[in-house]
């Protein structure tokens, strides 16, 4: 049996020796010549001689070590960079140590184990490979990300390397069900040069998270962005079913604090900001933008200038005028932001800190709070009647229901509580607000008849409730991932599977290997799938 493997790889057997539980074999080289590997010459003039030390897979249950000795030929080609080369062996890498099936046996069980289970299992297979070599094995494939080609579906999402502390990523193949990369960092450029390096990618599958969209954006604009339709659930929970529950609970006298809509926040916000300057730049702002609104609604200079009791050179001027020559800087920030902040107020923040900090930092909080401040004053009066209101209103607890009850009613439309069958009488805000979410519900499974998401967006502001309006405003943001969630089948429920099945390699590495070899083992380990599969 010894004798044919050896002559198949073209080894001429010299000696064996049967020690104990090992057998070590003496062979050399049998053909004549071997070709350069860098100019691919042939070569019959042999330099010197070398003995090389060769660990095999087992044989007749014993460990198998060669020793051959093996030829350095002259390069014959004068051109040729190399003058001195070494024959190449079939069954073996020209630096290793080891023939390629029993390298393939230590990275495979170096992938499966821990380094000191893998070392265990080797050796019952007479293969003697330290836990260090089967470490090493697994830092060298986890080094980097693989050059694959993937199925031009992916998702990707986050996972705890050390939960509270370091986070990294994971993409994964939706039909091949692989794992195609695993990344140091959370949302590091990397892994925009990483779709970037796949043209073929057309769509992503990830959770709500904005960081996402804008890194896979930055790679390519053309890339569909999915939604996961489980967060967006889980969310809508997070918001909702509470909410829900606190107002069943309380009386029915109880009232809420108001927010404005957002066209009345806008409309107060312009007139603050208009109002910004001396007496004289007050009159410019107010007198341009009543011109503008004049002609918008179709007057000529001529009508303007008689209703306005001006001179119509003067109504000319204030027409061809740059709004940008009008106001000054601060007023040009403020405007540019205006809508934006409008939309923040109209989903529950009505503090100046507050709503600068939504914003980003991107106007400070005494600007904000110049431009809110008639907001401000008018809700502060109405904030504090509610306080009064409320605190007026006599202590009385009710029975609250369950959070299970109110998210089945919310996820079937069904319910046997008859507190919730009368909602519709006794609470008609947290109707209204069951109502939107069991249309969110709808939209998301494509159900007949459910709206769209511009029509369910528009439904959970006229709630005029902080926490829905707040979601209403987190579904515009990723709009088009939410829209491709509801019209698609594809989800993030392979990465949800991937990141338990990472949570059972850390666990099974005692959470203290470091990166290179978790990427290994989640890449590498267990996988059999053809690397070059596309769908097309």
């Amino acid at each position: 049996m010894i004798l044919g493997k050896c002559r198949s790889c073209g080894i001429s057997l010299d000696g064996m020796k049967h020690i104990g539980s090992d057998i070590r074999l003496t062979g050399h080289t049998a053909s004549p010549s071997s070709a350069c590997p860098c100019c691919g010459k042939r070569s019959h003039r042999i330099h010197s001689y070398r003995w090389r030390h060769l660990q095999l897979t087992e044989e007749l249950s014993c460990h198998v070590t060669l020793l051959l000795r093996v030829r350095h030929f002259y390069c014959g080609n004068p051109s040729c960079q190399r003058k001195v080369f070494s024959e190449p062996l079939s069954f073996a890498a020209r630096y290793g140590r080891m023939s390629h099936e029993a390298a393939s046996r230590i990275r495979s069980e170096s992938l499966s184990q821990p380094a000191r289970a893998a070392s265990a299992t080797l050796e019952r297979q007479h293969i003697r490979a330290s836990s260090s070599t089967c470490l090493r094995v697994a830092r060298q494939l986890g080094a980097g990300n693989p050059d694959v080609r993937t199925s031009g579906y992916v998702g990707i999402d986050d996972f705890a390397r050390r939960k509270g502390h370091d986070y990294m990523c994971a993409a994964v193949d939706h039909y091949t069900r692989q794992v195609l990369a695993v990344f140091d960092s959370r949302y590091g450029s990397e892994i925009t040069r990483w779709i970037a390096s796949h043209p073929e990618i057309r769509l992503v599958s990830r959770d709500g998270s904005q960081r996402y969209r804008r890194l896979i954006e930055a790679a390519s604009p053309d890339i569909i962005q999915v939604s996961d339709r489980f967060h967006l659930m889980k969310n809508l929970r997070d918001v909702s079913v509470e909410l829900v529950r606190d107002m069943l609970g309380e009386r029915k006298a109880r009232m809420r604090y108001p927010y404005p809509t957002e066209e009345e926040a806008y409309r107060h916000i312009r007139d603050d900001i208009l109002s910004m300057g001396g007496a004289r730049h007050r009159e410019r702002v107010r007198l341009y933008y009543r011109i503008r609104g004049m002609r918008d609604a179709g007057g000529n200079v001529a009508s303007i200038a008689r209703e306005l009791g001006i001179k119509s050179p003067k109504v000319y001027k204030y027409m061809s005028m740059d709004v940008g020559r009008l106001l000054t800087e601060e007023q040009r920030k403020l405007m540019k932001s205006a809508r934006q902040m409008a939309q923040v107020i109209a989903a529950g923040t009505i503090t100046p800190e507050a709503v600068a900090r939504k914003l980003d930092g991107r106007l400070p909080t005494r600007l904000v709070c110049r431009s809110t401040r008639t907001l401000a004053r008018q809700y502060a009066e109405l904030r504090r009647q509610v306080r009064e209101h409320n605190k007026a209103l006599p202590d009385a607890k009710a029975v609250r229901l369950k959070t299970s009850t109110i998210w089945h009613y919310i996820m079937t439309g069904e319910t046997s509580s008859r507190r919730l069958q009368q909602t519709a009488r006794t609470h008609p805000l947290a109707e209204k607000i069951m109502q939107a979410c069991i249309s969110f519900r709808r939209m998301l499974h494509a159900e007949r008849g459910a709206p769209d998401v511009t029509e369910w967006i528009r439904q959970a502001r006229e709630c005029h409730v902080k926490e829905i309006t707040e979601f209403a405003e987190y579904v515009r943001r990723d709009k088009d991932a939410v829209e491709q969630a509801c019209l698609t089948n594809y989800s993030n429920a392979v990465m949800e599977g991937t990141v338990n099945k990472i949570k059972a390699v850390k666990r099974a590495m005692y959470n203290r290997a470091n990166v290179e070899i978790l990427r290994a083992k989640l890449i590498y380990g267990g996988n059999k799938m053809n690397w070059n599969y596309h769908l097309n």
